[in-house]
C-alpha cells in the first residue's frame, strides 16, 4: 500500500506539482512584463508632441498623411512630393483613422517590437527570466523616449521599431529551421512585411544588408546541408522576404508612375536625378574645401558650359542659394557657401523655381539634359572632372582617412554612453493658428510654444534733438506688441561731453523695452529729423554712432515665464524617465565592454573548435549592422554635416542592447559546454 502511495506522490510531483510551479513562475514573469509595459506607457504620457514648422520633415509628413487619408495619394506634385519615403505618412494616416494618439501608437509599436525580439530568441534563450530581462532592458531603452527623436513629427522613432522588427524576424527564422514549413513561412512573411516598411521609410536602407546576409545566409547553408536539402524551406527563407520587398516597392513605384509619371519610390534613388547630381559633383574645384561639394567658383565654371545649369544661376546665386547657405550656417556652421548636406535640397528647389517641377517627366528630362551637358563638357576637357558618377555619395579625399577613423571610434563611444540624450521638453515652433492642424492629425497634446519676454536695455538719441519713436518688427514684417520705459541718462551725456561733444539729447536717452517677440525680431528707431535704423535683436549688433543717430544696447535678454510642463504629474513622469536614463548611462559602457570581451572569447572558441553556434552568428550580425551604420554616419559626419547624433543613431540603440545579451549568452553557453567536456560529461555542440 505504501508503495502505491509513494508512486502516486512521485507521479503528482512530476505531472501536477512541477507543472503547477512552472505555471506560477510563468505567470509571474508574464505579470512582470505586463506591469513593466504599463509603467513605460504611463511614464511616456508625460511627454507631448513638439510641433515644429519643418517644410521638409514635419509638415511634409503631415501633408502626405492628410492626402493619403483623403485617398489622394501624396497630393499634387512638386520638388518635395517624392523626396522622402511614403511609409511613415501612411503610418500617421492609419493611426489617425484608428483613433490612437500618434506618440502612444509609436510607443506601442516599439513595445511590440521588443516582445517579438524576446519571442524570437526563445529557442536559444530558454530561461524565461533572461528573456524577461532582455524585454525590460529593451523596453526602457532611454532613446525610445528621447525628446529629439520621439516627440517630433519625424520618422526616427518609427524607423527604430521597424529596424528591431526586421532583426527579430530574421533571428526567428534562423532559430526555427527545424519547425514546420508553416511556422517558417509565417516568420518569413513577417520579415518581408517589416523589411518593406523599413525600406519605404528612409532612403539609406542598405546598411541593414550585412545583418540580413549573415542571418539568412547561415539559415540557407544549414538548410542546404540537410540531407536531402529541404527545397520548400530554402525557397521560403531565401526568396519570400525579398519577393515581398520587391512587390511592395514595385506597387509604390507603379502608383507613382500612374500618378506623377515617374517609376520610383523616392526621387533621391531615381537614376535621372542621381545622374545629374553625380555630374555636378564630379567637377573638380580649383581649391578643395571640406564639407562643400559644389563651390561658387565651380558653379560659375559649369554655368558657362551647360545651358541647362545656367538656367539655375538666378536662383542658386540668388534667394535660393542665400536661404540654403543660411540653413547650412545655422545647422553646421558652414557660412561661406551652400554646405554639402544641403546642396541636394538647394539644387532641387532651384530646379523647381526654374519651372521644371510642374510634372515629374519635365523634371526628369531636365536632369537628363543637365547630366548630358556636364558629362560632355568633362569628356571634351572643357571642365576638369573626376570619372563619371551617378550617386549622392560625396567624393572621398585622402584627407578624410584619419578623420574617419577618429570619427568612427568617437561614434562608438557616443553610442555606448547614450550621449546626447535629453528628456526635457522642447517648445513648439509653429504659429498658434497651426496648432489645430497638428492636434487633429496626431490626437496628441501639443507642447506650447516658447513663452516669455525679450528685454532690451540701452540708450539712443538723435542730432539735432528730436522726438524718438520705437517699434518691434517680427520676422514676417508685422509689428509686435511691446512696452517701453524712458529714463534720464546723465552717464551717457557725461561720456560724450568728456570727448568734447555737448549733446543735449543725450540727457534722456535711456530706454528699456519688453516684448514677447522672439526670436528673429528687430528694433526700429525713428527720429523726427528723418533718422531711421532697423537693428536685429540677435546680439550681432550692439551699437552704432553716426552724425544723425547713435545707439547702444546694454543688454538683450530673453526670459522664459512658465515651464512647458506646468502640471505636477507630467513633471514627475519626466523626472522618473530621466532617472531611468541616467542609470542606463552608467551601466551601458561597462556592459558594452563586457559583451565585446565575451564576443571575442566566443569568437576564439569558434575558430579553434570550428563551430558556428547560432547565438554567435546572431551576435556577429548585430555587430555588423552596428558597424555598417556607424561607418555610414561617420562618412556623413566627415564629408557633409554632423551625423553622429541621437537622431541618426536611433535604430542602433536597441541593436546594441540585443548584441549585449546575445554575446554574453553565447559566451556562457560555450563556457558551459567546455566545462562539461572537460569533466567527462556528454559533449554538447551548441547550435
Amino acid at each position: 500500500m505504501m508503495r502505491y502511495i509513494t508512486k502516486f506522490r512521485e507521479s503528482y510531483d512530476l505531472v501536477i506539482g512541477r507543472g503547477f510551479k512552472t505555471g506560477i513562475q510563468s505567470n509571474r514573469i508574464l505579470l512582470t512584463a505586463i506591469l513593466g509595459t504599463i509603467l513605460k506607457l504611463w511614464l511616456v504620457t508625460g511627454q507631448r508632441l513638439t510641433a515644429v514648422y519643418g517644410p521638409h520633415d514635419d509638415l511634409l509628413f503631415l501633408s502626405h498623411a492628410r492626402n493619403l487619408e483623403a485617398f489622394k495619394w501624396l497630393g499634387s506634385y512638386n520638388n518635395l512630393t517624392l523626396s522622402k519615403g511614403m511609409f511613415y505618412p501612411l503610418w500617421i494616416a492609419v493611426v489617425q483613422a484608428v483613433g490612437l494618439p500618434l506618440l502612444m501608437a509609436q510607443h506601442i509599436l516599439y513595445v511590440f517590437a521588443c516582445a517579438v525580439t524576446a519571442r524570437a530568441l526563445r529557442p536559444r534563450l530558454q530561461n524565461p527570466i533572461v528573456r524577461l530581462l532582455l524585454y525590460l532592458f529593451l523596453l526602457f531603452n532611454p532613446m525610445s523616449y528621447d525628446v529629439e527623436t520621439t516627440t517630433r513629427l519625424q520618422r526616427d522613432s518609427f524607423y527604430s521599431s521597424l529596424t528591431l522588427l526586421v532583426v527579430a524576424c530574421s533571428i526567428a527564422l534562423l532559430l526555427r529551421l527545424n519547425r514546420t514549413l508553416r511556422v517558417t513561412a509565417g516568420w518569413s512573411v513577417a520579415l518581408g512585411i517589416s523589411l518593406s516598411g523599413f525600406w519605404l521609410t528612409r532612403e539609406e536602407g542598405p546598411w541593414i544588408a550585412p545583418q540580413l546576409m549573415i542571418i539568412l545566409g547561415a539559415a540557407l547553408i544549414l538548410l542546404w546541408l540537410e540531407k536531402p536539402p529541404k527545397w520548400p524551406k530554402l525557397v521560403v527563407v531565401g526568396g519570400l522576404p525579398l519577393l515581398l520587398l520587391l512587390l511592395s516597392s514595385g506597387v509604390v513605384a507603379t502608383i507613382n508612375k500612374f500618378k506623377y509619371g515617374v517609376f520610383c519610390t523616392v526621387e533621391f534613388k531615381d537614376s535621372d536625378f542621381l545622374g545629374a547630381y553625380g555630374a555636378l559633383t564630379r567637377v573638380k574645384p580649383v581649391q578643395w574645401k571640406p564639407y562643400y561639394l559644389l563651390q561658387k567658383e565651380t558653379r560659375e565654371r559649369i554655368y558657362t558650359v551647360s545651358p541647362a545649369f545656367a538656367e539655375l544661376k538666378p536662383f542658386l546665386e540668388g534667394p535660393v542659394g542665400v536661404a540654403w547657405t543660411f540653413n547650412s550656417c545655422t545647422g553646421a556652421g558652414l557660412c561661406d557657401d551652400i554646405g554639402g548636406g544641403w546642396l541636394a535640397w538647394a539644387f532641387r528647389e532651384a530646379v523647381a523655381e526654374a519651372g521644371y517641377y510642374k510634372s515629374a517627366p519635365s523634371a526628369m528630362a531636365y536632369y537628363r539634359r543637365l547630366a548630358s551637358e556636364i558629362n560632355a563638357a568633362c569628356e571634351a576637357n572643357r571642365l576638369d572632372c573626376l570619372p563619371p558618377r551617378s550617386t549622392m555619395m560625396p567624393v572621398w579625399h585622402h584627407e578624410y582617412d584619419r578623420i574617419f577613423i577618429h570619427t568612427l571610434i568617437r561614434s562608438a563611444g557616443y553610442l555606448s554612453r547614450l550621449s546626447g540624450f535629453n528628456v526635457q521638453p522642447g517648445p513648439s515652433a509653429i504659429p498658434i493658428s497651426d496648432f489645430d492642424l497638428f492636434s487633429d492629425m496626431t490626437r496628441e497634446r501639443i507642447s506650447p510654444p516658447q513663452t516669455g519676454h525679450l528685454r532690451v536695455a540701452g540708450w539712443a538719441f538723435v542730432q539735432p534733438p528730436s522726438r524718438l519713436s520705437f517699434a518691434i518688427i517680427a520676422k514676417n514684417g508685422q509689428q509686435a506688441d511691446f512696452s517701453i520705459t524712458r529714463s534720464a541718462s546723465p552717464d551717457v551725456y557725461d561720456y560724450f561731453l568728456a570727448r568734447g561733444q555737448d549733446i543735449p539729447s543725450a540727457h534722456d536717452a535711456r530706454f528699456q523695452i519688453t516684448t514677447s517677440c522672439y526670436p528673429d525680431c528687430s528694433l526700429v528707431i525713428d527720429g523726427e529729423n528723418g533718422a531711421s535704423k532697423k537693428i536685429p535683436l540677435d546680439r550681432t549688433v550692439i551699437g552704432g554712432v553716426s552724425p544723425s543717430l547713435s545707439y547702444y544696447f546694454d543688454s538683450i535678454m530673453y526670459s522664459q515665464d512658465i515651464p512647458l510642463y506646468s502640471t505636477g504629474p507630467d513633471r514627475i513622469k519626466v523626472k522618473m524617465l530621466d532617472k531611468i536614463a541616467k542609470s542606463y548611462q552608467v551601466l551601458m559602457p561597462a556592459i558594452t565592454l563586457l559583451s565585446l570581451a565575451a564576443y571575442l572569447v566566443c569568437t576564439v572558441f569558434v575558430l579553434r573548435r570550428r563551430l558556428a553556434p547560432q547565438l554567435w552568428i546572431i551576435a556577429t550580425s548585430m555587430l555588423m549592422a552596428i558597424g555598417a551604420r556607424l561607418g555610414l554616419l561617420s562618412v556623413i559626419d566627415v564629408t557633409l554635416f554632423h551625423g553622429i547624433n541621437p537622431r541618426y543613431l536611433q535604430p542602433l540603440y536597441p541593436l546594441l542592447i540585443l548584441f549585449q545579451f546575445v554575446a554574453i549568452a553565447a559566451c556562457v553557453g560555450l563556457v558551459r559546454m567546455h566545462l562539461v567536456s572537460r569533466t567527462g560529461g556528454n559533449k554538447v555542440h551548441p547550435r
